[in-house]
């Protein structure tokens, strides 16, 4: 194990492994094929981001398999209750890769919540109710009427789930007396690919945000896990902070990220203000790989959610306006880049290193507003002064006058 890439071993080591397994071989009679596995930084992550996880059985009524290895099952709500918990308590780790957290006291909500209170007698809960998707590595069958599903991963019907555990946690007698059905279909595929696709399938028809929907990109489910360090939170899936009583000025969203990215490193604030959903579009990888990138350092995400948060809190006391706050934040955190590095197009790296060992402060965030204001004015200061091409090209040139260009490039290892 080391925390360098698999997709980066030197020739000489892969001949070293190869000779490994070929002495293993040799030394022991009992292993026909043994095989050499280089875990680098990546997997190291997803090894300790993976929370233990045990073969579920899933009790069911009637069910329809698939010939591609899927089941769609009725099952009891009493039996599904018992299977999104342990010991009368909600398992969390199965909601992971759901692309939000409970919404609360929604529509929706609400009348899942009734149906589950008040529905006649002779209806079934299924009929009212989408049902559930669960993405697993592998399902087969148990015992009589019953599933084992090994890495379950509930990915669509969160809020179903949680309106069933509320109603039998406050409704005593109700595991032993509801007799209704949920749907529940189980997919079985352990490609991260095959996963995403229905996570985004089973997600898109129901309003969520374009940047919602790439939740489970393993990037996002690093920054959730290293955010904590600097005393913010990442809201990888959306409300799971606010349901856990985080302070808004805590959090941090996903589009909100890519805002100070888009900004800050590829500075582009009239894109970040006017058009940042259009990075999150998923037949356009490459505008989100430019935001999210691999080679990126993982302190750049800290350090520019950190100096976004100290410029929206400057501006909240400097600037009355609220559309003149919102209009300038993106050109600030531009300009508070550049002077932070003393570089008109600071790298990844450059950002990283120096607002890391020196995070922006008041003074110099009031150096960027007294530089970006009177160009923002004389461009009308307004939404489409903000949101068009004119005001970044004289900014930049303001950036220019102030610091050669040499050696600013961005360079794309991070260096």
């Amino acid at each position: 194990m080391t925390k360098g890439r698999v997709d980066k071993i030197a020739p000489d080591i892969i001949r070293k492994a190869h000779g490994l397994e070929d002495k293993v071989k040799s030394l022991l009679a009992t292993v026909t094929k043994p095989t050499f596995t280089f875990v680098g930084a990546r997997q190291l992550i997803e090894l300790a981001n993976k929370p233990p996880m045990k073969p579920r059985p899933l009790r069911y009524e009637n069910s329809a398999d698939s010939p591609k290895g899927g089941y769609a099952v009725f099952v009891k709500l009493s039996k599904y209750f018992e299977f999104i918990t342990e010991a009368g308590e909600p398992i969390d780790h199965l909601f992971d890769f759901n692309v939000r957290d409970y919404e609360g006291d929604v529509e929706v909500n609400k009348e899942i919540r009734g149906t589950l209170a008040e529905q006649p007698a002779h209806e079934d809960f299924w009929w009212r109710n989408n049902g559930i998707t669960i993405v697993a590595s592998n399902v087969y069958p148990g015992h009589f009427h019953e599933l084992v599903i090994e890495d379950p991963y509930i990915v669509n019907g969160l809020q179903t789930s949680h309106e069933i555990y509320e109603y039998f946690k406050n409704k005593d007698g109700a595991l032993k007396t509801d007799n209704r059905h949920l749907l529940v279909r189980v997919v079985a595929s352990d490609d991260s690919a095959t996963q995403d696709a229905i996570i985004r399938a089973t997600n898109s028809q129901t309003g969520m945000a374009p940047a919602a929907l790439w939740a489970t990109d393993p990037i996002h489910r690093d920054l959730e896990t290293v955010f904590p360090q600097v005393g913010l939170y990442y809201d990888r899936r959306k409300h799971y902070w606010r349901n856990r009583d985080i302070p808004l000025a805590k959090v941090v969203g996903i589009q909100d990220l890519a805002q100070s990215i888009i900004s800050m490193v590829l500075q582009e604030p009239h894109m970040a203000r006017g058009k940042p959903s259009r990075y999150f579009k998923h037949r356009n990888h490459r505008l989100y790989k430019q935001v999210f990138a691999k080679y990126f350092p993982i302190d750049l995400y800290l350090v520019c959610a950190i100096t976004r948060k100290r410029a929206e809190s400057f501006l909240r006391r400097t600037e009355a306006d609220a559309r003149h706050r919102n209009n300038l934040l993106f050109y600030v955190l531009v300009v508070a880049g550049c002077l932070a590095t003393k570089s008109s197009t600071p790298s990844p790296q450059a950002l990283a290193n120096k607002l890391t060992a020196t995070p922006v402060d008041d003074a110099l965030l009031q150096e960027a507003v007294n530089i970006v204001r009177p160009l923002y004015d004389k461009l009308g200061a307004d939404d489409q002064a903000a949101k068009g091409p004119e005001l970044i090209k004289m900014v930049k040139a303001e950036m220019d006058s102030r610091f050669s260009k040499k050696g600013n490039g961005h360079e794309e290892n991070g260096g």
